[in-house]
């Protein structure tokens, strides 16, 4: 059974690093879905973050599924970062 994360709020660099040692520790022990449609904020810092989750699931064997809303800041960052997740 999959966790799901539902990222809020203005997320920054500061917030990088105790949110990467978060989704290390879920990733860890179970599958993760982490939403991001009520984001208001988020620095590149944290897109880098999730980016990384990734790459730890793949090399655990997770599944690990970002929720990505058009329209949103999340879905900008990506766009101006020139990535998809």
């Amino acid at each position: 059974m999959a966790l799901t994360k539902t990222l809020s709020g203005a997320l920054r660099h500061a917030d990088a690093p105790d949110l990467a040692a978060e989704l290390a520790a879920i990733l860890a022990e179970d599958d993760l879905t982490i939403e991001t449609a009520e984001l208001t904020q988020v620095s590149c810092g944290i897109v880098q973050v999730i980016a990384a989750a990734q790459v730890t699931a793949r090399v655990l064997d997770r599944n690990l599924q970002v929720q990505v809303a058009a329209d949103t800041p999340f879905a900008t960052a990506l766009d101006r970062l020139g990535l998809q997740l």
